[in-house]
């Protein structure tokens, strides 16, 4: 055969071949990422010990754990979730700034591979540790930091701009501005909030630069789950440069995005689609969908349009149900801005604008979504179907309570799975509904315990704690009200 002849033997499945190598890393010889513990001070109070260590088996497959933070309207559940991305930031800056705020974290500490590590804030400064011994800063792996909501009024810091100095010219980088913090939320630099078209067209800036062609396919499926074809458009048309001339908007215009802007035509739509299913990773990161998202930003586009298809059908993103919309927004701004490795995602709310339906089915959404990842989810959440369908020896609850300035928190010592919702409001949100079959069975073994003399007086003053404070959401027409009052007098009467 002459030299300049070649034989095609085959092709290669570059994006297999990077599955199966993802694949063998995820073997347990590879270590996991999760958080262990906190130690929090609330006002002026002493510090709170935070546990979320999970018991595993060093043999389980799935590196993904969940821990859900429940509590009252305003016990600080979304000020913790705020004040974790601060205190990483200043560990990585050096300097602890957060000593006069109501919510401030001393410590953390997390598992990283086979390692532990810990970060301490003082007064005067950080200390960082490695399996218990002290290191330097630049020893110390901070892992990504992801946050996102559905709410109007989380509170997750965002990243700004450089800013430059009237009086000195000298550019100032934002305080966020590290590489290990992604704010993926609904807000924009001045705090207002997003469309759903500029939104969506954020999370669309990061498939830039994805790395898996699984990634799409994730994404794939969440569009499935919600009724809606695995396809979407992106539909624009740029600004006349004449009309706008040397408008301050273009000043500080890099290069790219200038030559980029001069190569749109302003009198039509150019349109890019994304087959979630079948574009290559190329296609994808082909279609300038960050620098859509600058120009878009910067006032440049004069038109731009984002549409879903269900059956073929055209749904302007605009008209997704809030329910819908979030949904898709959450796990796809998770699915894109997530690493490989040693990811911590702070989720505040998730559940808002969901169906029960949804919300039984958003943990399990977010688990098989970053299915090939090693993260940790900490959620504030007021849902009881969450906790409900929280994975089995992966998960953890927190409920935090609290009286006057005094913050409490305990671990719920249970696996979750499967339970119904008046067993999980009674029992982790200690909230009583009328006719609670589960809390007539717990009076009716409290009855027996004490008929049979098989508790201890310290047990027994818990159960009546427990009681007492739970009959207070009775109705006077719950017989169940009237058993636990007898009990209680009863039990004040004979000590």
């Amino acid at each position: 055969m002459d030299d300049s002849q070649i034989r095609v033997l085959g092709k290669i499945d570059l994006d297999a071949i990077n599955n199966n190598a993802r694949a063998r890393l995820s073997k347990p010889e590879y270590g996991r990422f999760r958080l262990l513990s906190m130690s929090v001070s609330f006002g002026n109070s002493d510090a709170v010990s935070f546990d979320f260590a999970i018991n595993v088996d060093k043999f389980e497959p799935n590196y993904r754990y969940f821990s859900l933070l429940i509590g009252n309207n305003g016990v600080g559940k979304s000020s913790l979730l705020h004040e974790i991305v601060e205190f990483f930031v200043d560990a990585y800056e050096g300097v602890y700034t957060r000593t006069k705020n109501f919510v401030n974290i001393r410590s953390i500490t997390y598992e990283q591979g086979d390692e532990i590590f810990r970060i301490e804030g003082y007064d005067s400064g950080f200390a960082y540790y490695i399996n218990d011994v002290k290191v330097e800063k630049r020893d110390i792996s901070i892992p990504l930091v992801i946050a996102t909501t559905a709410g109007m009024f989380d509170k997750f810091p965002i990243k700004k701009k450089p800013q430059k100095d009237k009086n000195t010219g000298i550019i100032k980088e934002d305080r966020y501005d590290v590489p290990f913090y992604k704010y993926v939320g609904p807000k924009v630099n001045n705090n207002m909030f997003m469309s759903k078209t500029n939104l969506m067209l954020q999370h669309l800036s990061g498939m830039n630069t994805i790395r898996h062609r699984r990634q799409l396919t994730k994404i794939a499926k969440l569009l499935d789950f919600i009724g809606y074809d695995a396809k979407l458009s992106i539909k624009y048309k740029a600004k006349d440069i004449k009309e706008t001339g040397k408008n301050s908007k273009l000043d500080d215009l890099p290069v790219e995005l200038r030559n980029l802007l001069k190569k749109m035509p302003a009198t039509r739509f150019q349109e890019e689609k994304i087959m979630f299913r079948s574009s290559t990773l190329q296609e994808v990161r082909s279609m300038h969908l960050a620098e859509l998202c600058e120009l878009r930003q910067r006032g440049l586009l004069s038109s731009l349009r984002c549409s879903f298809y269900r059956d073929n059908k055209i749904v302007d993103c605009n008209n997704l149900s809030s329910g819908e919309f979030n949904m898709l927004s959450i796990v796809m701004s998770v699915v894109l801005s997530a690493e490989d490795y040693n990811t911590l995602i702070l989720l505040d709310e998730p559940e808002i604008s969901q169906h029960p339906n949804w919300q039984r089915d958003m943990i399990g959404n977010l688990d098989t979504a970053l299915e090939d990842y090693n993260c940790h989810f900490l959620i504030a959440t007021h849902s009881h179907l969450l906790v409900s369908n929280l994975p089995l020896n992966r998960s953890s609850v927190i409920h935090m309570n609290k009286i006057g300035n005094l913050v409490f928190q305990k671990s719920i010592e249970a696996n979750t799975y499967g339970w119904s919702p008046e067993e999980v409001l009674l029992k982790v949100f200690e909230m009583t509904t009328d006719r609670n079959r589960y809390l007539a069975e717990m009076v009716g073994l409290f009855i027996k315990q004490i008929s049979e003399d098989s508790i201890s007086l310290e047990n027994a003053n818990k159960e009546i704690a427990f009681l007492n404070k739970v009959s207070e959401g009775l109705s006077d027409v719950d017989p169940l009200k009237k058993v636990i009052l007898a009990i209680t007098e009863e039990f004040d009467k004979n000590g």
